[in-house]
């Protein structure tokens, strides 16, 4: 019901995506103060002080976070034919997975890090067939750098916007460089702000912890975790198979769309040995190619019902340990 629900894109379908963003999140809005933690603001004391001041507001534009970046990915991936036009899918499985837990349903720096990272990708896919693109390629490397900034393993995407160059066959040193003067610029504006109030030693010397490396850690993997996201498994390994076939099938502009697409994936994995991060906040980076997998295949699939099963098996899942926490 929820697949068939979306598969359009009226008024209708855009008031129904909020109205399942709100339900989705309808714990936050009910008990902000019990739900509302300020986890996932380590270090940004200002930005969690405001969350737990005021967490009713805080989840409300998180809210709005989450819903405007849901519609920009379902745009971007329509536009550059990535999934079927004219419909919300893909924006209602992008909500669904990203409420998929209780540790996801509230405030957090992640929500900001997708935008980021969201537009990121479709000034990407914007790059192919571009003859003048360095402001283009400048505004790449700096939405990069502030997502960065925000969370330190997003520096992955560095590496992907040059291997997403080497897809377009983009090859001149200047449209190498300009990216990475773009990734710097947001560094320098804050090495600046901390050399002048006299912090710069000790945020020079934590910023070189952070390029410790370790094999991710799964301990904290929970059991309704591991069933949620187990179901999304299955119908993303699908998917992945219909868009490796889609790298290597259709028109040269599509396949080579979609191979950006796979490695920009492959990149989100790699953020995952940065340590000092939770699993969780490395499988927010992956939502994002992952909910392309899943929409490609969703949107190919004629008979419905078992793609449909297993999504609403996830969304009564989510709701039942909703309910659960509060019995």
């Amino acid at each position: 019901m929820i697949i068939r629900l979306f598969r359009a894109q009226y008024l209708l379908q855009y008031v129904l995506l909020f109205l399942f963003t709100a339900l989705l999140w309808a714990d936050a809005i009910l008990f902000p103060d019990l739900l509302v933690t300020g986890q996932g603001f380590e270090g940004f004391p200002l930005i969690k002080k405001f969350v737990l001041s005021y967490p009713l507001l805080s989840v409300f534009v998180s809210i709005l976070l989450l819903y405007t970046q849901a519609l920009m990915l379902n745009a971007a991936a329509g536009e550059h034919r990535l999934v079927e036009r004219n419909q919300l899918v893909l924006a209602a499985l992008y909500v669904l997975i990203m409420s998929s837990q209780p540790e996801m349903v509230q405030p957090n720096m992640m929500l900001p890090v997708n935008l980021l990272l969201i537009l990121a990708l479709y000034i990407i896919l914007k790059l192919y067939g571009e003859k003048e693109s360095l402001s283009t390629l400048f505004d790449v490397g700096f939405l990069t750098g502030l997502a960065t900034l925000f969370f330190f393993p997003a520096v992955a995407f560095l590496p992907f916007i040059v291997v997403s160059l080497l897809v377009f066959q983009m090859v001149r040193w200047r449209e190498w460089l300009i990216p990475i003067v773009g990734f710097v610029t947001p560094f320098i504006f804050v090495t600046v702000w901390y050399f002048w109030f006299d912090q710069l030693p000790e945020k020079f010397d934590y910023f070189l912890t952070l390029f410790a490396f370790q094999i991710p850690s799964y301990h904290d993997a929970s059991a309704n975790m591991i069933l949620i996201w187990g179901l999304f498994a299955v119908l993303v390994f699908f998917g992945f198979i219909k868009i490796l076939r889609s790298a290597s099938e259709g028109s040269v502009e599509r396949r080579k769309k979609n191979r950006v697409v796979i490695f920009m994936f492959l990149f989100a994995l790699a953020s995952s040995f940065f340590s000092g991060q939770k699993l969780i906040s490395h499988i927010y980076l992956e939502i994002i190619p992952v909910v392309i997998f899943l929409s490609s295949y969703i949107s190919g699939v004629r008979k419905l019902f078992l793609t449909e099963l297993i999504v609403a098996i996830i969304f009564v899942a989510i709701i039942a340990i909703k309910v659960l926490n509060f019995s």
